[in-house]
C-alpha cells in the first residue's frame, strides 16, 4: 500500500510539475507579447512624432515659399518612411493683371522640405481657357529629369514620392 501511495504521488508531482512548466511557458509568452505591443506603440509614437516635424516644417516652407503677387500657397505634406525624407507639394496661382482672370499661372513644386532640394515643377500659363506648359519635370527616383507634357502627368509622377495621398 505504501508503495502504490509513493507511486501516485510521484505521479501527481509529476502532473503538478508539467502543469506549472505550461503555464510558465504561458506567462513567458505573454510577456513577449505585452514587449512586442509595447515595441510597436514606441514605433507609432516616433512616426508620429516625426509626421508632426515634417507637417510643421512643409507648413514653413509653404510660408516662406509664398510671393506678394500669388494667391496663398497651398501645401501638401507627406513623410516618406522608405526615404526617410518629407516632401510638400506647394502650389500657388498668380495673376499677372489683378484686374482680370483672363490669365493666370499655376505653378506646382514638390521639394524635400527640410533640405529644400527640389523633385519636381510645373508651371502652366491659363489664358482664356486654354493652358500652355511653361515647363513641367519630375526627377525619378534614379535622379533622372523626366519631362512630363500636362499637369495631370505630373502628379503621377510626384506619386512614386507622395504616395496615395496626393492622386
Amino acid at each position: 500500500m505504501r508503495d502504490a501511495l509513493s507511486a501516485i504521488l510521484v505521479l501527481l508531482v509529476g502532473i503538478l510539475m508539467g502543469v506549472v512548466y505550461s503555464q510558465q511557458k504561458n506567462i513567458e509568452n505573454d510577456q513577449q507579447a505585452v514587449m512586442e505591443i509595447g515595441n510597436t506603440l514606441k514605433s507609432n509614437n516616433s512616426a508620429l512624432d516625426v509626421e508632426d516635424k515634417c507637417a510643421r516644417q512643409a507648413a514653413e516652407f509653404s510660408k516662406q515659399s509664398a510671393t506678394l503677387e500669388s494667391l496663398p500657397n497651398s501645401y501638401v505634406d507627406h513623410y516618406n518612411p522608405q526615404m526617410r525624407k518629407c516632401f510638400v507639394l506647394t502650389t500657388s496661382i498668380y495673376y499677372p493683371n489683378s484686374n482680370s482672370a483672363e490669365v493666370s499661372t499655376e505653378s506646382d513644386f514638390l521639394s524635400d522640405a527640410f533640405e529644400q532640394w527640389g523633385y519636381g515643377d510645373y508651371i502652366g500659363i491659363n489664358k482664356n481657357g486654354s493652358t500652355a506648359i511653361a515647363e513641367c519635370y519630375v526627377y525619378s527616383l534614379k535622379q533622372k529629369k523626366v519631362i512630363c507634357h500636362s499637369r495631370d502627368e505630373f502628379i503621377n509622377l510626384i506619386s512614386e514620392y507622395l504616395g496615395p495621398v496626393y492622386q
